[in-house]
């Protein structure tokens, strides 16, 4: 059904991440103010002067964003069409969670368009010292995992074979699962704690040697909370590590290829802190954590998928079977 779309799925997961990994160098450059207050478009430059290299980086950031709205809009036009087509009552199953996924990955997307648009607004970007950018940073990271996830299911969706069963299909709800509950919670209080730390990373260094007299108390505050990243980072570790390696039956490619992703993750960090947080490590460091949370949920769906199509599939041939035996007795009355 998705003949013509699906070589194009892994491309725009890609994509998406990229867009993900330029808007940490905006926050690490402190390029957020380089339009000023002004969204969606950019007074700066329409000002005729030459706009300055925070200006530029900016713009770009939101045209590439703005091209990851209309990407996610598309795919939304694309499972929506192919349901139609399908019908409600036969599309496969496949097509039908694309189309879900499609639907929650753009609600999503324009999520993360807004709380772009009210970090500008707020003026909660650049050297801003305050609480209330923490909050919004801790948002936004939130909001970016959990649009990750869709986007990891669309993926997975829409490269499934339209034979296939409803039930072997990847699920999203997977990594709620009881056994995927704590890494999941970890893994996403890590994403959380970490865009604190960078925050905090970003404005300690950006105000080395200044004055900033009453923000001083904040800044300290800021600062002082970056302990509690590689403390949930740790936790998220030994949970995904140990989560993983109980699914090497169920799916050993991916399970150590998990295991490998946590481990280089966690050296990339203790690097980031003691090399006091280089740009280029930052961007590594949130590249390695987008890998790693897409790989845990690609994880969690195929092994989730594969150890409940067999019960599934018992389930519905004993709901048919009492059908028919419902049916027959009626026949015979």
């Amino acid at each position: 059904m998705f003949a013509r779309s699906r070589h194009l799925a892994v491309p725009w997961l890609v994509y998406v991440v990229f867009v993900i990994l330029g808007g940490a160098y905006v926050r690490a450059t402190g390029s957020g103010a380089g339009c000023g207050d002004s969204w969606p478009l950019c007074d700066a430059m329409l000002t005729g002067a030459a706009p300055a290299r925070a200006t530029w980086i900016e713009v770009l950031h939101r045209l590439f964003s703005g091209l990851a709205w209309v990407g996610a809009l598309a795919w939304v036009v694309v499972t929506l069409r192919a349901a139609r087509k399908s019908g409600v009552a036969k599309a496969s199953g496949a097509v039908l969670r694309a189309r879900r996924y499609a639907l929650w990955a753009f609600a999503l997307m324009s999520l993360e368009a807004l709380i772009g648009a009210g970090l500008v607004l707020l003026e909660l970007v650049a050297t801003n010292i305050s609480f209330a950018r923490a909050y919004w940073m801790a948002a936004h990271l939130l909001n970016t995992f959990i649009l990750l996830w869709m986007n990891v299911a669309l993926v997975l969706a829409l490269r499934a074979s339209p034979d296939d069963p409803r039930e072997a299909l990847p699920c999203a709800r997977a990594i709620w699962a009881r056994r995927a509950l704590v890494p999941t919670a970890l893994l996403l209080l890590t994403g959380v704690s970490g865009a604190v730390a960078a925050l905090g990373d970003t404005l300690l260094f950006a105000n080395t040697g200044s004055t900033l007299q009453a923000q001083d108390v904040v800044l300290g505050q800021l600062i002082a909370l970056r302990i509690w990243h590689p403390v949930t980072a740790l936790l998220a570790s030994a949970a995904v590590t140990i989560w993983a390696l109980r699914r090497l039956d169920a799916a050993p490619g991916l399970a150590l290829a998990l295991v490998s992703l946590v481990a280089c993750n966690i050296a990339v960090g203790v690097a980031n802190v003691w090399l006091r947080a280089p740009l280029t490590l930052q961007l590594v460091h949130l590249a390695l954590a987008d890998a790693t949370w897409i790989l845990f949920c690609i994880t969690a769906m195929r092994t989730y998928s594969a150890a409940s199509a067999p019960e599934a599939a018992s389930e519905a041939r004993s709901a048919l079977d009492r059908t028919r035996l419902s049916a027959g007795q009626v026949a015979g009355a």
